[in-house]
């Protein structure tokens, strides 16, 4: 009686190790996927910034600067339904040499003049540096992936 009572409580532990491991798999599983949805969509991005003329990119992506992420849980943080953002080196809505974005590398000469001053260089910039965003409620509760990015003209 005692080696059936010890047998049962030995499946009992075992049986509930492999559930737990199956259950964390799968959780993995999802968060990897969600993981490449979002890099998926930082990809299709990139493309759609780089196939745009260097000059236009910030103006054209500071006025949209948000995204949708197929795939992805569209609650995000602030509410809006887009999980992506492209965060550009600004200080007041202007593009600045004087950002203190460290991720971004800056503060940094943008205009290529030798000099790093506070002034506006959204028309004159010959790199641009940015990130783009993707904040999302996973299964795995809040994540975040970040892909930052050089463009030069």
């Amino acid at each position: 009686m005692v080696d059936v009572a010890l047998a049962s409580v030995i499946l009992v532990v075992a049986a509930g190790g492999l559930i737990s491991t199956v259950i964390s798999t799968s959780r993995l599983a999802r968060t990897t996927e969600e993981s490449a949805d979002a890099y998926e969509a930082a990809r299709a991005i990139t493309e759609t910034i780089y196939a745009t003329p260097p000059g236009e990119v910030f103006a054209d992506f500071t006025a949209a600067p948000n995204f949708a992420v197929p795939g992805l849980n569209t609650q995000a943080a602030d509410g809006d339904g887009f999980v992506g953002q492209i965060i550009f080196p600004t200080i007041g809505g202007q593009l600045r040499e004087d950002s203190t974005n460290a991720s971004l590398g800056m503060p940094r000469d943008l205009n290529g003049d030798g000099a790093i001053d506070a002034l506006d260089h959204s028309g004159d910039y010959v790199i641009l540096p940015m990130t783009l965003r993707m904040q999302w409620q996973g299964v795995s509760g809040d994540q975040t992936a970040d892909l930052t990015l050089l463009l030069e003209d």
